[in-house]
């Protein structure tokens, strides 16, 4: 039913309904005569009330935004949008808890595996500076890493207090993930975001602090020195943050990439190509506008991110040039104007 739920018991109560045969066939439909037995009295309802409960209904026009509901589904309260309507109101910005701090990590996976997802949160729970906020997105995973995000998110403590949970029902990947983010639970412009990915980790109990201190020393942005599984000796060093296309990338890309939330403005359609998000070179996509933006990017030297390469990440960069090529680079620089 779209307007109501019925009581099912109270509704056989009044079995058999009454309803004239006349010419062979029942004078009422079935509704009719049940509402015949029913009259006008509030007493005799069989409609299911409870104020402790409530329904949506979701129009077919915004079927085929699937993630969009799973974010209605996970809502813990209903937008000011939606009080007072039956069919499903506003956007995913409305339905979406905001971040309400000054820095947030911005973490997505998919099927990352429990032993990954547990190095993560513990390594955000042993920062010496917890004013801070996780944003996860989980995308799509199968059951077993599902089922853990979940145990995690509605048992642990600390996700319970600091972590904002974004189930997808469908995988969109890390980039529709992170504007998703930007746009509807990261919103502070002048928010800092740290990007640290699902099966990746802090590897410093004093990242979030130092990370911090570089911002509160002026930088807008920062990458960091990471420190790789495959290649643990591998050390990282920035030639020039401006113009880095020219010496492809440049190590823009390093762990773990943070600035404040309104450089964000500068990606535009940065991350898409012919209408789809990119799925290589997705760090590229997302630093090369943000760093062309900013006023004062730093270098962190230190080693405070464990970097654990996946093996869907060298399965595609294997597939594809390691190179983006000088015309989609200058396309690239070529676009401005915001979000959409």
């Amino acid at each position: 039913m779209r307007t109501c739920f019925l009581n099912l018991s109270a509704m056989r109560a009044r079995l058999p309904l009454k309803n004239l045969i006349v010419d062979g066939s029942f004078s009422l439909p079935w509704h009719r005569a049940l509402d015949e037995s029913i009259g006008d009295g509030k007493e005799l309802s069989i409609r299911y009330g409870n104020y402790d409960e409530e329904f949506l209904h979701v129009p077919n026009n915004l079927k085929g935004d699937p993630n969009f509901i799973g974010v209605v589904i996970g809502a813990k309260e209903w937008p000011t949008v939606q009080v007072g309507k039956v069919d499903l109101a506003g956007t995913e910005k409305d339905w979406s808890k905001k971040s309400d701090m000054t820095f947030a990590v911005f973490s997505r996976g998919r099927n990352v595996s429990p032993t990954k997802t547990k190095r993560l949160i513990d390594s955000l729970k042993s920062q010496s500076d917890q004013r801070f906020q996780l944003a996860y997105y989980d995308d799509a995973s199968d059951a077993v890493d599902s089922e853990y995000l979940h145990m995690l998110m509605d048992y642990d403590p600390w996700c319970q207090s600091q972590a904002i949970f974004v189930e997808n029902i469908c995988q969109v990947g890390s980039l529709a993930n992170f504007d998703r983010a930007i746009h509807n639970v990261i919103t502070d412009p002048n928010e800092i975001i740290a990007n640290v990915d699902g099966d990746d980790a802090l590897c410093d109990s004093k990242a979030v602090r130092t990370i911090k201190s570089e911002f509160r020393d002026g930088a807008d942005v920062t990458i960091g020195n990471v420190m790789r599984t495959d290649k643990p000796l591998q050390t990282y060093s920035v030639v020039g943050f401006k113009r880095s296309w020219e010496r492809d990338g440049d190590n823009i890309w390093t762990h773990p990439k943070c600035f404040l939330r309104k450089l964000a403005g500068n990606i535009g359609g940065f991350l898409k190509r012919d209408g789809e998000y990119i799925d290589v070179h997705t760090d590229y996509a997302m630093m090369l506008p943000i760093m062309e933006a900013a006023e004062c990017p730093r270098l962190i030297k230190e080693q405070i991110y464990l970097f654990d390469p996946s093996s869907e990440n060298k399965k595609r960069t294997s597939s594809t040039s390691l190179n983006i090529e000088p015309r989609r680079r200058s396309g690239l620089l070529t676009k401005r104007g915001g979000f959409s």
